[in-house]
Order: C-alpha cells, then structure tokens, then sequence
C-alpha cells in the first residue's frame, strides 16, 4: 500500500468520478483507505489517510516544499523556476500566506 502523500494524482481523478471502482471507504478495523484503478487497469490502494473535519469528511491533499518543487522542475528539464509570491495591488494580487503562490518553469531556449 502506498501513503497519504503518494495520492495527490489520484485525488482529482477519483473525486470527479465519485466512488465505484474508485474511491475511499473505511475497511473493518477503523482505517481508511483509497483505491483507484489506473487507465491501464492496475489497481492501487493508499492507506494512513489524513482527514479535514474527520474520518470520512475532506481528504487532505499532498503538501510539497518549495525545495522539492524547484528541484522537480529542474529535473524535469526546465532551464529555470520563478516563484511570483510578489504583490501586484492595483489587480488585487496580494499573498499573505507564504504557500499556494504560483511557479513560473522557463523552457530552455
């Protein structure tokens, strides 16, 4: 089984399709889980979910450092990573919070 923060692909995949062969349910002993089945038919299965508000309530979603993202671009190809965190008033573009600011990946030329 994977773990919580192995999901994130998943997530949007099998909240949009709701449950069936996907989807997140409580097994016997209390725990949760989620299963999905890729495009190619492989089943997966991800245990030691993390809720908001609650077993069975909100999933939470996989966190990523800003480290590992830079590095995730750079290995990817990408010739260069900008973090646009600046504020820009006049549009209403202000980050008061350090995370959930947008990455501008450069092709190289």
């Amino acid at each position: 089984m994977g773990t919580a923060t192995d999901v994130t692909a998943a997530l949007t995949y099998i909240i949009g399709r709701g449950a069936g062969q996907n989807g997140v349910s409580e097994i016997a002993d209390g725990t949760w889980t989620l299963t999905n089945r890729t495009r190619d038919g492989r089943e997966e299965r991800f245990s030691e979910l993390v809720f908001h508000g609650g077993p069975g309530s909100t999933l939470e979603m996989r966190v990523f450092s800003r480290a590992a993202l830079e590095r995730a671009f750079r290995e990817a190809g990408f010739a260069r990573v900008r973090i646009a965190s600046e504020p820009y008033l006049p549009f209403g573009i202000h980050w008061p919070e350090p995370w959930s600011v947008p990455m501008v990946a450069y092709a190289p030329k």
